[in-house]
């Protein structure tokens, strides 16, 4: 095509994909959940200015994260191949 190679880069060799998956739902119908009026308050402000604990510390909807190292994991890699989100919605 003509076009000049500025660099010779191992492109697509951390390729990495997105999937979902959706279909875990259950019931929470306990005071255990993340409500609005439970963490914009006084007392969780001061939590976080504080002392940096408390509810306003949650990952921005993603209640947990885990990275995982499976059996295809490149073992010359010092990362993970696997993330895994926790999420809550409603």
């Amino acid at each position: 095509m003509g076009i000049p190679v500025v660099q010779n880069a191992p492109v697509g060799e951390n390729l990495q994909d997105h999937i979902a998956f959706g279909g875990l739902v259950f019931l929470v119908d306990k005071p255990i959940s993340m409500m609005q009026s439970r963490y914009e308050n006084l007392n969780s402000v001061i939590q976080y200015a504080m002392y940096g604990a408390g509810p306003l510390t949650i990952l921005g909807g993603v209640e947990g994260l885990a990275w995982v190292n499976t059996k295809y994991a490149n073992s010359s890699d010092d990362f993970p191949d696997i993330e895994f989100h926790f999420v809550a919605g409603s």
